[in-house]
This record gives structure tokens, sequence and C-alpha cells, in this order.
């Protein structure tokens, strides 16, 4: 993990220097960028999953390089009216974070504040109403707080490993988000059997971790803040039927706009990749009244984008990208976009 990470921060610092990026951008950078980000911690809280998580100071570094820049940051309305443009105007970005993590509020909202940033919460209204077990959030304040977890498996018996070390910790974490993602059912009901087990309430954990209603209502007072649906549990929306699926972003859409009193426009697509999401989930958000859809498909926006505005891309931020802003300027010049297209 750690030779990787020091891998790709020599690729995008010999990338970046080489000005290659910026004689591509005219081809590759389009008109705008839209960053998608989840956790933003502190520099001192630990992480076992960096790749849903960025330090409250690589955000700042962000926004510092975007108003250093002068691009301009702009809400997710704004954007099929810059597509549409005859004329592209100055480059612009819009910032996103997923599965409304309670640090959005703590930690990132100020540093938007403080840049004068607009910024959208997509929210799961499950996991605000704590009827949704966010499993794979929630496996990571458990971890970091035993030396060894036990669990009760439905399917695959007894879940047994050692948490001593970070790296135990770190392995621990992603060998139980390998067996979850697959029967996500089923790992919502061992973490519910281990909670009652060891004398957890699984409410109180999800609120470590997540937004309650009343931190929802107080990003809302925040004039530069949007919130969007990010469906009512976080399924895999292709693996559903249509009516489950319509169900999925009808509910929490109409949930979220009588808890917070302002409509909901914006949908990101739970996972977002295109085995997670395609024609059938972009028209099914526009009949249920959505305006825009975002996706986790990395690429920049050009006009051609103002028509499948059910389908935009993004380009997600974390840990694993130390040099932040280099990559951000990377990305929007749409350099790195390419090659991570091209390697895989």
């Amino acid at each position: 993990m750690r030779a990787s990470k020091h891998a790709k921060t020599l690729a995008v610092t010999l990338l970046d220097l080489s000005g290659i990026p910026w004689l591509l951008r005219p081809f590759l950078g389009g008109r705008g960028t839209i960053l998608s980000f989840h956790r933003v911690l502190l520099a001192n809280a630990q992480t076992l999953n960096p790749g849903t998580a960025v330090t409250a100071g690589q955000l700042e570094s962000i926004l510092q390089f975007l108003r250093r820049k002068k691009w301009d940051i702009i809400p997710l309305s704004q954007i099929p009216e810059r597509l549409r443009a005859r004329r592209a105007g100055r480059y612009f970005v819009s910032i996103t974070l997923d599965d409304g993590c309670s640090d959005n509020l703590h930690v990132a909202a100020p540093l938007f504040q403080k840049y004068n940033a607009p910024f959208c919460v997509f929210v799961n209204s499950g996991v605000v109403d704590r009827s949704v077990i966010p499993w794979w959030t929630l496996l990571e304040p458990i971890i970091l707080g035993t030396r060894e977890i036990v669990i009760e498996h439905p399917s695959k018996g007894q879940l047994r490993f050692s948490c001593d070390s970070y790296d135990e910790k770190r392995a621990a974490m992603g060998q139980l988000l390998q067996i979850g993602w697959p029967d996500r059912p089923a790992m919502r009901e061992a973490l519910r059997t281990y909670c009652l087990k060891n004398g957890t309430s699984v409410e109180s954990l999800i609120g470590q971790v997540h937004l309650s209603w009343d931190e929802l209502r107080s990003i809302v007072r925040n004039p530069l803040a949007s919130i969007g649906s990010h469906t009512v549990s976080h399924d895999r929306l292709s693996e559903l039927s249509v009516e489950h699926a319509r169900y999925q972003m009808q509910a929490d859409r109409e949930r979220l706009q009588s808890e917070v009193g302002r409509p909901v426009e914006d949908i990101a697509y739970p996972l977002g990749s295109p085995c997670d999401c395609g024609p059938r989930e972009f028209q099914i958000a526009r009949e249920v009244g959505f305006l825009r859809g975002v996706t986790t498909r990395r690429w920049n926006l050009f006009p051609s984008d103002s028509n499948a505005l059910f389908a935009l891309p993004r380009v997600t931020v974390s840990m694993a990208h130390s040099e932040s802003a280099r990559f951000v300027r990377l990305s929007a010049y749409g350099t790195w976009n390419a090659l991570v297209r091209v390697l895989r």
C-alpha cells in the first residue's frame, strides 16, 4: 500500500512537472470538473479506508489551489448553464461529498465557508434514520477500537481477525469489505449481532460516523450547502427491480425534502460505476423528479454532457493522493483521467 502510494505520488509529480498536461488541456480538460469526496478527517484521526477519506489539510490545500487558479467553484445547479454556454468562460469546479458523514459538518463545512466554496452532501435517509446499517463505514470504528474482532456471519460462520497492530487492522478491514459487498444483508445482520453481543448500540455507532437529522438541518442552514440523494440504503441499483430502484430514489428524495425543507435536485448513484448504474437508473432518476445525476465515472465535463445530465462524471479525491493540489490539476487538465483509462 505504502509503496503504491509513493509510486503514485512520484508519477503525479513527474507528470505535472513535465508540462505535458498543460499542452493537452485544450483537448482533455473540458469546461469543468466535479470533485468527489467522502470523509474529511482531522490530521490526527486514523482511518482504515484511505480510499474514501482526505485530511482537512488536503482539502484546504485543494481549496487554496482552486482560489489561486481563479477557477470558479460553483454549485451543481449551475453546471447545465455553463455547459450550454457558447463560450467556455472560466474553468469551473463543483464539490460533492458522498455518504453523509458527520465530519462533513464539523470538519469540511468550516473550510468551505472559509473559502466561500459551494458544496453538495449526498445522503442516505435510511442511515440518518438509523434504520439502515452502513456496515461498510461501521467496520472502521469497531476494528480501530479492538485488538480482536469476532463476527458471526450468517453464511460464512465465525470470522475472527487479530487487530493488534495497524497493519492487522487494515488487513481485517480489507477482508471484511471483500466478504461484505457481495452479500450486504448478511453483513448488516452480522454487525447487528456483533453489537448486541458486545453491549454496543448500533444507533450510537452510526452516530459516531454519520449525520443525524439535526446535523443535516444544520448543514442546510449554510447558504453554500445543498443536499442530494444517495438513495435510502446505498444498495447497488442495477441489482434491484425497477420498482425497488424507483422506491430507493423517490422515497429518499421525498424524505430528505420533508426533513430539511429544501428541494433535493441531485442524486449520486451508490457506487456509481457503469456496472452499478446505467440508462435504466438515469431514466428513473429523471422520472422521480431529479434534475441531475452524478456517477463515479472518472472524466471531466464537456459541452456534450449537457445532453447527459443524469450521467455526469466525477473525479474522486482521497488520501491516496498525497500531492492533492497536483492531482486535482492533472485531473482538471484531463491527463490523469486519460492515463487511468489507458492503464485500466
